[in-house]
C-alpha cells in the first residue's frame, strides 16, 4: 500500500524526480521488482536517451542503444551465478543492485563528481547499491565485458561477506583479477580460475627477489596502502596468487581456511577476528611457505 501511495504521488509531481531511483532500489530490496523497474521508467522519462530493463538478476539504467548493454547484462548475470557457485554462504537474492550503464566517459564523470570517491573509471557504491559502469567506446567490448566482470566480484564479496565495507582490499582486487580469464559461451562463464600467466610470472619474481609484502601484514591491507604504497607494483599480483592459491591448493586446510575467513568476518564484522580464526592456527610462516612453494618457489 506504502509503495502505491509513494507511485501515485510521484505520478503527480516532477518536483519529486529526485526520490525515484531511491525509491527503485527500495522496491527491488524488498522484493517488489516489477514496481522498482516502473519507479526506474519514470527516473528515465526525466532524462533523454535513457532507458530501463531488467536482466535476470539485475536493473539497468542506461543511455546505450539495445545490443551492447543486453550483451553486457547477460554475461553480469552469468558472473554473479559462477560466484555465488563459488563462494558459501552468500546472498542469492536477485535484484539487489542497479547497474547505471554509461555509453561514454565523459557523461560517467559528470556523476562521478557526485560520489564520494570521485572513480575514473566503473565502480561500485554500496551505500547505494549501484554498479556504475562505463562502455569503452575505443577499444573491443571485451574490455567492457571484464570492466563488468570486476564490479559485478565487488559487490557479491563486499554485499555478501564484507558489510559494505570496500576496504578490503586483497580479496576484492584478487577474486576480480582472476576474472580477467573468464569467457562468456553458452550462457555461463568459464575459465575464472585458470592461471593467468603474467601475474604468476611477476609474483614469482616478486618471491625470488623479495619484493612481496609478508603475508600476515598483507593481508591486513587497506585500500590506501594498497594503492599508494606499492613501489615494486607487486600488490595485483599478489593479490591475484593468493586467492588463486586458497581457491587451486590441493590442500584441503587452506581451501577450508580461505572460506572460514569469509565466514567469520560476515558473522562478526571483524577483519581482525577474521584472520586469527582462519589463519593463525596455520602459522604466518607455513602458510606464506606454502604459497611461494604452489608457485614453485622453494626458498
Amino acid at each position: 500500500r506504502v509503495i502505491r501511495e509513494w507511485w501515485e504521488g510521484i505520478r503527480k509531481r516532477a518536483d519529486l524526480e529526485d526520490a525515484v531511483l531511491p525509491l527503485a532500489r527500495f522496491c527491488l530490496q524488498e522484493g517488489r521488482t516489477k514496481r522498482g523497474l516502473l519507479f526506474a521508467e519514470r527516473w528515465c522519462r526525466f532524462r533523454p536517451g535513457w532507458r530501463a530493463f531488467l536482466s535476470r538478476e539485475f536493473l539497468f539504467l542506461t543511455d546505450m542503444r539495445p545490443g551492447r548493454a543486453e550483451k553486457t547484462a547477460r554475461r553480469m548475470d552469468a558472473a554473479l551465478v559462477l560466484l555465488r557457485r563459488e563462494f558459501p554462504g552468500a546472498d542469492r537474492r536477485p535484484f539487489t543492485c542497479v547497474v547505471r550503464f554509461f555509453k561514454n566517459q565523459d557523461e560517467f564523470l559528470k556523476i562521478a563528481e557526485e560520489l564520494p570517491y570521485k572513480p575514473e573509471s566503473s565502480y561500485y557504491y554500496p551505500r547505494q547499491r549501484t554498479i556504475y559502469l562505463v562502455n569503452d567506446q575505443e577499444d573491443s567490448p571485451q574490455y567492457t565485458y571484464w570492466d563488468a566482470y570486476r564490479v559485478v566480484c565487488y559487490h557479491f564479496l563486499i554485499d555478501s561477506y564484507l558489510q559494505y565495507n570496500p576496504s578490503y582490499t586483497w580479496i576484492l582486487a584478487g577474486t576480480a583479477m582472476c576474472f580477467e580469464n573468464a569467457r562468456y559461451r553458452g550462457g555461463r562463464l568459464e575459465g575464472a580460475w585458470r592461471k593467468h600467466r603474467e601475474y604468476a610470472q611477476k609474483i614469482r619474481a616478486a618471491m625470488k627477489g623479495k619484493t612481496y609484502v609478508p603475508l600476515e601484514s598483507f593481508l591486513r591491507m587497506k585500500a590506501d596502502r594498497f594503492a599508494m604504497e606499492d613501489p615494486y607494483k607487486n600488490h595485483p599480483a599478489q593479490a591475484w596468487s593468493l586467492v588463486y592459491f586458497f581457491k587451486k591448493t590441493r590442500k584441503k586446510a587452506y581451501r577450508e581456511a580461505f572460506f572460514r575467513y569469509l565466514k567469520t568476518l560476515k558473522r562478526e564484522k571483524d577483519d581482525e577476528k577474521a584472520l586469527k580464526a582462519a589463519f593463525l592456527p596455520l602459522g604466518w610462516k607455513r602458510l606464506e611457505r606454502d604459497w611461494k612453494a604452489f608457485f614453485g618457489v622453494r626458498r
